[in-house]
């Protein structure tokens, strides 16, 4: 539980991590953490799943080579297996911790049509609960949350379009809290959606500068604001950043670019939390910025 000496404060440290020589970073788009700390960055560039040591940021493996077209959410459950989202084939797949495929969701290269409730297109992001249903959000094709049950059959769906409570506009990402609670990034509303596990709506925490991904520790709930994208709608959003909120929506920490002393924040994508309360955050470049900037990982050091 979250106490009243808790503190929220972190160092920056820009561009973490290393790779082999002559390899870098493509576009990071998520990242998760195993049961040894580790971190499981998804990259869209050559080398797609890359697992680094979390003590110095140290390169351990890589795998997933020529598997994916469009690389966007990373989840690992409580047993270590990792489930990788592919937005552009449509599909959620199951691996070992070393990259064996045990599972596939979705047909590959077959998108669902828009408003039929049926899984996928262009899904974004996948969690479990501590029931063992498995939430898929679904994504850019869909407005839709999808649910599978502990033996992964498909089980039922919610969401529909539009800016109302239940509806969505882009469903970005998704966790689940260890009360079964259903966090929801509705990015283009500019709002965190909270569900229970039959999709009965909760609550929302709006205002923030494109909420892109959400991860739930405990009852502590991090979420990350892509800010700095021109988006859909061509309208700037404002800087990118991190909120930090208790599981009751109570705002604990906040920060965007150019405050805490982070510098380069724009287009930043996927977040994880390891087991020391350090956050990662991933970078993507967006063809469209006019800026130059570097693409990886960034990371925020819990300060004791």
């Amino acid at each position: 539980m979250i106490g009243p000496g808790d503190r929220f404060d972190y160092k920056y440290v820009p561009m973490w991590g290393t790779l082999p020589l002559w390899w870098k970073f493509g576009n990071v788009s998520d990242l998760a953490t195993d049961s040894q700390g580790r971190i499981f960055a998804l990259d869209r560039g050559a080398h797609p799943v890359v697992v680094l040591d979390p003590r110095d940021g140290g390169f351990i493996t890589a795998w997933g080579e020529g598997l994916f077209t469009g690389a966007h959410g990373l989840y690992i459950d409580s047993k270590d297996f990792v489930y990788v989202v592919d937005s552009g084939h449509h599909q959620v797949y199951k691996f070992t911790p070393d990259g064996k495929l045990l599972r596939e969701w979705g047909t590959r290269d077959g998108p669902s049509a828009t408003f039929y409730a049926e899984p996928f297109s262009a899904p974004t992001g996948v969690a479990f609960g501590p029931s063992g249903k498995m939430y898929v959000s679904d994504g850019y094709g869909n407005f839709k949350v999808q649910v599978f049950d502990q033996e992964g059959n498909f089980l039922t769906s919610w969401g529909s379009p539009g800016t109302g409570p239940g509806q969505f506009a882009v469903v970005h990402s998704i966790d689940v809290g260890p009360d079964e609670r259903v966090y929801i990034c509705d990015r283009e509303n500019r709002r965190v959606q909270v569900f229970d596990e039959n999709g009965r709506y909760l609550t929302e925490w709006g205002g923030m500068n494109l909420p892109v991904d959400v991860r739930v520790k405990g009852d502590v709930v991090y979420v990350l604001e892509e800010g700095n994208d021109w988006a859909s709608s061509g309208t700037m959003y404002g800087p990118s950043g991190v909120s930090i909120f208790s599981s009751d929506g109570k705002l604990l920490k906040r920060w965007h670019e150019g405050e805490h002393g982070t510098v380069g924040l724009f287009n930043i994508h996927g977040i994880t939390v390891d087991h020391e309360d350090n956050i990662y955050a991933t970078q993507i470049y967006d063809s469209r910025s006019m800026i130059p900037y570097p693409t990886g990982i960034f990371k925020f050091a819990r300060q004791k």
